[in-house]
C-alpha cells in the first residue's frame, strides 16, 4: 500500500513521546526523593511500552508485512539486550 505522509505524521508524533518519555525518566532518576522514585518508575514502565509498540510501527510501515516476524524477532532480541540489567 502507498505509505502517506499523514501516518509518517503520526509516527513523529509516537517517537516524541517516547522521546520525552526517556528524557523525563533520566531527569526524574536523579533526584534522590522516595517519592520521585515512584514516579520514575511509572515513567519507565511507560516507556519501554512505548518503545516497543514504536518498534513494531517502525517495522510494519517500512518494510513488507511478509518480513515482520522475523524483522519483529530480531529487533525484539536487540531491545532485550539494549534494555535488560547487567
Amino acid at each position: 500500500t502507498e505509505k502517506t505522509g499523514n501516518s509518517f505524521k503520526g509516527l513523529a508524533a509516537g517517537v516524541s513521546c517516547t522521546s520525552a518519555l526517556g528524557a523525563a525518566f533520566s531527569l526524574l532518576y536523579l533526584i534522590p526523593s522516595k517519592y520521585a522514585q515512584y514516579g520514575t518508575m511509572i515513567l519507565s514502565v511507560f516507556h519501554r511500552s512505548f518503545t516497543f509498540g514504536i518498534n513494531a510501527t517502525v517495522i510494519a510501515m517500512s518494510f513488507p508485512m511478509e518480513h515482520f516476524g522475523k524483522l519483529y524477532g530480531i529487533a525484539g532480541e536487540e531491545l532485550w539486550r539494549a534494555t535488560r540489567s547487567t
